[in-house]
């Protein structure tokens, strides 16, 4: 069974004014909305645009549409012309209609948005007596008009959306002039939405500039260590696999023995909340160990708050790297104490932590391990290097090069 008319037309309604929402963040939408509005008002031509001086009367950016020198250009949509049309409605026409000047100038004036029928400006009589009526209305099969109009709040910027309808349906009855009134509280919010999905996306856009512009690579990943974006300096190094890289979407160190530290970093920014446990988490930094090279990789590691305060907790984590710190790292790489010592990924880690005079509480948090472990592969790696005490320990590490 078919639903009553009534209930039929308040559904086509609410996916109207749905479809109207998403297209402020999503503009390639309002060619769909254009077509729904089409069939609810039986119209042959509708448009909606975005005015950047609702003073001047040229609307139109498209490449094929007139825009004079000094004159802005503003985004609009439209169903129901053809290119060429448009071309001829926007330079030839559009300031001889009889009625745009007169509605915009109208429509400015009295707040902050409006709605009217052209009825109201320009009677038929009055209408049928132009060029524009004969020459490009009626050819393109339109006579009747609904326009609306809504300001933003610095009154620099505007939403107008205008619905034409051919002469044989006859004008908009009093509920169709009604029904196109109640959209113009929306298109109010939709603008202001349209205008802060603008304003951040131009201020992801600028940091994403600047960060490519930088010579030091940087990077982000997610609370698992999977990589999100890089800039060029940052994909370079990963692809010349040069102390760090990424395996099957995952950010990993190219030194096996230092990967759970990076691991445990990434994790404690990304997953912690800002105050997890009353510690904060604005920031941490690292000093990895590379594979090929002597320098020592430094990571500045920040947290990337989640956007959504509703969603999910965890957060995105930036990385800042430097590859070429001022001093070379005097410390051997895990590689060298495995194969002069016989020492294991976590016993060259342990080692290596003491020697940068870290205390074995610290290992055992950095590495997300008991402390009675972290005594137990310390005292396997004094074993294995014939040392017996930390200081020695420290003394045999510090006399070792990375290239031994």
């Amino acid at each position: 069974m078919q639903p009553p008319p009534a209930r039929r037309f308040d559904e086509q309604l609410i996916s109207v004014i749905a479809l109207m929402y998403q297209s402020a963040a999503e503009p390639e939408l309002w060619r769909a909305f254009l077509d729904r509005i089409n069939v609810m008002f039986r119209a042959s031509f509708s448009n909606v645009g975005l005015v950047t001086r609702p003073e001047q009367m040229w609307w139109f950016d498209h490449p094929e549409c007139l825009i004079q020198e000094g004159q802005d250009v503003n985004v609009v949509f439209q169903q129901g012309l053809s290119t060429e049309a448009l071309y001829d409605l926007a330079s030839r026409w559009l300031v001889h209609d009889g009625y745009t000047v007169r509605g915009v100038q109208w429509l400015t004036r009295i707040g902050q948005s409006a709605a009217c029928d052209r009825r109201d400006l320009l009677s038929d009589a009055e209408f049928d007596r132009l060029p524009f009526c004969h020459e490009f209305a009626l050819p393109h099969d339109y006579y009747h008009t609904l326009a609306s109009f809504v300001l933003g709040e610095t009154r620099e910027l505007g939403l107008f959306l205008n619905v034409h309808r051919p002469r044989r349906y006859g004008p908009f009855e009093a509920r169709e002039v009604a029904l196109f009134r109640s959209l113009v509280p929306h298109l109010q919010h939709v603008l202001r939405v349209h205008l802060q999905w603008r304003a951040l996306r131009q201020q992801t856009h600028s940091r994403t500039v600047a960060l490519e512009s930088v010579d030091q690579p940087c990077l982000t990943v997610n609370a698992h260590g999977q990589l999100l974006w890089a800039n060029r300096a940052a994909v370079t190094l990963l692809d010349e696999g040069d102390g760090l890289q990424v395996r099957g979407g995952v950010l990993e160190s190219d030194e096996p023995g230092e990967q759970p530290r990076l691991s445990a970093a990434i994790q404690r920014l990304g997953r912690s909340p800002d105050s997890a446990r009353g510690i904060p988490r604005a920031g941490e930094a690292l000093s990895l160990v590379r594979r090929r090279a002597a320098p020592r990789l430094h990571i500045s590691l920040l947290r990337v708050p989640p956007s959504d305060p509703l969603g999910p907790a965890e957060g995105e984590v930036l990385l800042l790297l430097d590859s070429q710190p001022a001093e070379p790292d005097p410390l051997p790489s895990p590689a060298v104490l495995s194969q002069r010592y016989g020492l294991t990924a976590a016993e060259s880690r342990v080692a290596l932590c003491v020697a940068r005079g870290m205390t074995v509480d610290q290992i055992a948090e950095e590495g997300q391990v008991s402390p009675g472990t972290v005594r137990n592969q310390l005292k396997q790696a004094l074993d294995k290097t014939g040392t017996h005490r930390q200081a020695a320990l420290v003394r045999l590490l510090l006399s070792l090069t990375h290239r031994d």
